[in-house]
């Protein structure tokens, strides 16, 4: 019932009630109320809220999201200048007048600067991490450059810890 309901902001109250009558029974059927259960008092169980805020709440965010759109200056540049052509308000009105009502700054707030962790950390610290070689790595380095011929053979290198039968 809340899938694209942000346009409902501006229906009539004739339009909105079976849609309050149907959410009103849903809620009954969730919380196995009797019709003499006041709707509020089962709205606090369930934890929701009235059909009609929630439609204001989506067109809100609907509403802010266009004010978003990138490389689009309509919405953001809106002016509501009176139109002879319709009474009723559209979309864009009913948020405009929703926004001041509820006095909510539509100016997106700007993200912090981006910062580099290293420098935020403690010399110490950044030296204690240093990978330094296993002791089994630097035999294994060793005995690699023995073998290939990269450094000549001394007792210590020739006393590496031999691993399998031969």
């Amino acid at each position: 019932m809340l899938y694209c309901c942000a346009p409902l902001i501006t229906a009539t109250e004739v339009t909105l009630e079976p849609l309050e009558k149907t959410h009103n029974k849903a809620l009954r059927l969730i919380t196995g109320g009797i019709k003499s259960i006041p709707i509020d008092a089962m709205l606090l169980v369930t934890g929701s809220t009235a059909i009609c805020s929630l439609f204001k709440e989506k067109a809100l965010i609907m509403y802010l999201k266009l004010l978003r759109i990138a490389m689009d200056r309509f919405f953001s540049t809106y002016e509501n200048r009176t139109r002879h052509l319709k009474t009723q308000s559209g979309l864009i009105q009913k948020a405009m007048e929703l926004k001041k009502a509820l006095q909510i700054d539509d100016k997106p707030k700007s993200l912090p600067l981006t910062m580099n962790p290293l420098a935020y950390c403690s010399e110490p610290l950044i030296t204690a991490t240093k990978v330094t070689p296993k002791p089994l790595e630097k035999a294994q380095n060793q005995a690699f450059r023995l073998i290939t011929g990269g450094i000549k053979s001394t007792p210590i290198d020739v006393m590496l810890p031999v691993t399998g039968s031969t």
